[in-house]
C-alpha cells in the first residue's frame, strides 16, 4: 500500500505548477551562485578611509605607542605623526579621517597624576560614516588604555628605587608600556568587545535563503493535502482501511525527492565556493527543516476549507517562523521579547546548522534534540488535522 501511495503522489506532483516552481528555484540558485563572488573582498565593495594624523608637539611616548596600536587595528589605514599645519592640509584634502591633537605636557601630567588638558579630535565633516565607525573603536581603545594605566603607574612607582639612572628608568617604562599595549592588542580587547556578536554576512544571507527555499517546497504539500480532502480521496483511503499515516508519509517521502533535486545545484555550488563546508550538516538541516515544514503544511491543507486562503496564510506563517528563527534578522538584532521564543521555530535549528556547516564547524548541540522535538510535534499536529479533515467539517466532502 505504501509503495502504491508513493507512486500515486509522485504522479500527482508532476504538474505544470510544480515544474514552474522548480524553474524558479533554479533561477534563484543561479542568482545566488553568481552573487557569491561579490560577497568577498574586491574592488566593488565599499571601503572606508580610516587614515588619521597624530599631532604631538613633544613627540612623546604616548603618540608613538598610540600610532603603533592604531596601525595594528583591523581595517586601519595610514597613521601619520606630524605637525598641525601638515595634518590640517591632509584633512582639507580628505586624505585623513581626523586629527588627534595631544596637548603639550600631556605625558608629564599623566605621570604626575595631575589634571590634564583634554585630547582634541578634529574630525572630517565630509566623512560622517567613517567617523561614526572610528569613534566606536577609539572609545574601546580609550577604555583599554585607562584599564592599563593603573597597573602601569603602580609598576613605575615600585621599580623607581631600582634605577639610579633616569634614562634607564624611562627606557624601562617605555618598554613596559609598549609590551602591555601589544598584549591588549593581541587579545583583540582594543577592537572587539563581544566575540559572540560577530557575524559573517555572506553566511547569514546564504543560510537564510536556503532555509526559505526549503520551507517553500513544503507549500507544495499543502495544496496536495487540500485536494486530497476536497476530492474525497481522504475518505476513500479511510474506507480502504489504509493506515492514517500512510498517505501523508508517502507524500513526505516524495517531497524528499523534490527537495534533493531542487537543492542539489545550490549545495554543490556552495561546496565548490566554500571547500571547507560540511555537506552532512547542510543536508541534515535541509531535510530536517523540510520534514517539519511539510508536516505543518499538510496539516494546514487538511484543516483548510478553502485552499486559496490557506496558501497565503501558510506563507505568512513560514515568514514568521523564519523571522523568529533568526533567518531574516540575526539573533543580536531581534527584540529581547522574541529571543526566548526562538527555540520554538524549526528555522532556528536549521539556520544554525547551515551556518555552522558553511563555516566547517560542528553541529550545534541543541539541533538534534530540537529537530526531533519539532518532528514529533508536527507529526502530532498532522494526525489531528487529518482526523479533522476526515470528518469533513463544512467543506462538503463526499465519499
Amino acid at each position: 500500500m505504501l509503495f502504491r501511495l508513493i507512486l500515486f503522489h509522485l504522479r500527482e506532483t508532476l504538474t505544470v505548477r510544480t515544474l514552474a516552481f522548480f524553474a524558479a528555484v533554479l533561477l534563484l540558485t543561479l542568482f545566488i551562485l553568481s552573487a557569491l563572488p561579490s560577497f568577498t573582498e574586491g574592488n566593488d565593495r565599499i571601503s572606508y578611509n580610516l587614515s588619521l594624523s597624530i599631532v604631538d608637539p613633544e613627540a612623546s611616548l604616548i603618540s608613538q605607542s598610540l600610532a603603533g596600536i592604531l596601525e595594528g587595528m583591523s581595517g586601519m589605514g595610514s597613521v601619520h605623526i606630524e605637525d598641525m599645519a601638515t595634518a590640517q592640509k591632509r584633512l582639507d584634502n580628505n586624505e585623513i579621517l581626523m586629527i588627534i591633537s595631544i596637548p603639550p605636557g600631556f605625558f608629564e601630567s599623566s605621570q604626575a597624576w595631575v589634571r590634564r588638558d583634554p585630547v582634541i579630535l578634529h574630525v572630517n565633516p565630509r566623512m560622517p560614516a567613517e567617523t561614526a565607525i572610528f569613534i566606536r573603536a577609539l572609545r574601546s581603545l580609550t577604555d583599554s588604555i585607562m584599564g592599563m594605566q593603573a597597573a602601569y603607574m603602580s609598576f613605575g612607582q615600585a621599580v623607581r628605587p631600582l634605577f639610579s639612572d633616569i634614562d634607564a628608568y624611562n627606557k624601562q617604562l617605555g618598554a613596559t608600556f609598549s609590551q602591555v599595549a601589544v598584549w591588549a592588542l593581541t587579545r583583540r580587547a582594543v577592537v572587539t568587545q563581544n566575540e559572540s556578536a560577530r557575524m559573517s554576512t555572506p553566511f547569514h544571507v546564504v543560510s537564510s535563503i536556503m532555509c526559505l527555499l526549503c520551507m517553500q517546497i513544503g507549500l507544495l504539500l499543502l495544496t496536495q493535502a487540500w485536494e486530497e480532502r476536497s476530492n474525497g480521496i481522504l475518505v476513500r483511503l479511510s474506507l480502504s482501511r489504509a493506515r492514517w499515516w500512510a498517505s501523508p508519509f508517502a507524500r513526505q517521502l516524495v517531497g524528499l525527492l523534490w527537495v534533493g533535486v531542487s537543492m542539489a545545484p545550490l549545495i554543490i555550488g556552495l561546496k565548490s565556493f566554500y571547500p571547507g563546508a560540511r555537506l552532512e550538516l547542510l543536508l541534515a538541516a535541509v531535510f530536517g527543516l523540510y520534514w517539519v515544514t511539510g508536516c505543518l503544511c499538510q496539516a494546514a491543507g487538511y484543516l483548510s476549507v478553502k485552499g486559496g486562503l490557506a496558501l497565503p496564510g501558510a506563507w505568512l506563517f513560514i515568514l514568521a517562523l523564519l523571522l523568529m528563527g533568526g533567518g531574516i534578522y540575526p539573533e543580536t538584532l531581534l527584540p529581547a521579547a522574541i529571543k526566548p521564543l526562538m527555540a520554538l521555530s524549526p528555522a532556528y535549528y536549521a539556520y544554525r546548522t547551515v551556518y555552522a556547516g558553511l563555516q566547517g564547524g560542528a553541529l550545534p548541540s541543541t539541533a538534534p534534540v530540537g529537530f526531533a522535538a519539532m518532528a514529533a510535534l508536527s507529526g502530532l499536529a498532522l494526525g489531528l488535522a487529518r482526523r479533522h479533515g476526515l470528518r469533513g467539517g463544512s467543506s462538503g466532502v463526499t465519499a
